[in-house]
């Protein structure tokens, strides 16, 4: 016989291992996005773009990014305190990332902005749900909205 106190442990840990077999992606994580705010500011304060540097300002309508992002790949970039709002700055090689509904994949564009590749997901899954949205977003393109 079990105890009520191992038994509870039992479906705590198998509702746990459950709902992370669903997830195919880890936990969130924003490696290689740090938490500076004036970095931030320095690329994405309004009328001041940075010089010969490929970079875009973008914007998180959901929760913290820190809660949020998943499988960040090559990141480089900063982001404010509240986890709102972060730059990802252009460094040689394919960004991506994805949040529970959205992948998105950066690369080098033409005149300092980058290529931004945004793929619906179905929620909680790796599987999309329809054809690619391509944009450009670049310096002097203010914050964008990826929420």
């Amino acid at each position: 016989m079990f105890s009520k106190t191992a038994s509870l442990a039992i479906v705590a840990l198998l509702s746990l291992s459950g709902a992370m077999a669903t997830s195919p992606f880890g936990p969130p994580s924003t490696a290689g996005i740090a938490n500076d705010p004036a970095q931030y500011a320095k690329y994405c304060s309004a009328g001041s773009p940075v010089p010969n540097q490929a970079y875009a300002c973008f914007h998180w309508g959901g929760d913290d990014i820190r809660e949020s992002m998943l499988e960040p790949d090559n990141a480089h970039g900063y982001m404010t305190s509240d986890g709102k709002n972060f730059v990802l700055i252009w460094d040689g090689k394919t960004q991506s990332f994805a949040f529970d509904d959205n992948s998105f994949i950066f690369t080098l564009g033409q005149n300092n902005c980058l290529n931004v590749a945004r793929t619906s997901l179905i929620s909680g899954t790796a599987q999309h749900t329809g054809p690619t949205q391509n944009f450009f977003a670049c310096p002097n393109s203010g914050v964008m909205s990826i929420s």
